[in-house]
């Protein structure tokens, strides 16, 4: 008798479970149409809009193309940036490294660099400031950048990867990991 009311518990759960998964999703679909996810792949030119960001800033007139990526241990980033030697990270960190081509056709402001994150299946993944400032002398310490109207830059956005924030089998297989550039 118990198994069957707990069978029954568990099917009535389930169905609604999925219905509220349905209908939630649902919801958003129909009421922000505008919110979809869009991938590009490296080498696309990506034009940013304000609702790519969010709705306080302002980063129309500048677009973005990821030239690079590549995932670099401690010992290779201290080897490519000298200044990074005073930093102390854990032992286990790496790197990834995004070399991208920063674009602005014409708009007045500027941007900030700290709103890209890159993530993957299961981790999401910040800038390390310090190394921003030190990879980017034309930075010249800032976190964000201003272009001239109908320039570009050439930049590099370093990530921290973090072991403990990786499964174990992501981890050991970084070069084989699907990572995102979001614009947050």
């Amino acid at each position: 008798m118990k198994k069957k009311y707990l069978m029954a518990v568990l099917l009535v759960c389930s169905a609604f479970w999925t219905w509220r998964y349905v209908e939630v999703n649902a919801y958003y679909n129909h009421e922000y149409p505008e919110c979809r996810e869009e991938s590009f792949s490296i080498g696309d030119e990506v034009t940013l809009i304000a609702d790519r960001i969010d709705d306080m800033t302002n980063v129309e007139g500048y677009s973005i193309r990821v030239d690079q990526f590549e995932i670099l241990t401690q010992e290779e980033v201290k080897l490519r940036c000298p200044e990074s030697q005073k930093i102390v990270w854990q032992d286990d960190d790496k790197f990834a490294l995004v070399s991208v081509t920063l674009s602005n056709t014409d708009s007045n402001g500027g941007i900030m660099l700290t709103d890209f994150l890159l993530h993957t299946q299961d981790s999401l993944m910040v800038m390390d400031y310090d190394l921003l400032s030190m990879m980017n002398p034309i930075l010249a310490g800032n976190y964000g950048i201003i272009l001239s109207p109908e320039t570009q830059c050439q930049l590099v956005l370093p990530f921290r990867l973090i072991a403990s924030l990786f499964r174990t089998t992501s981890w050991n297989h970084l070069d084989q990991g699907l990572f995102l550039l979001r614009i947050n």
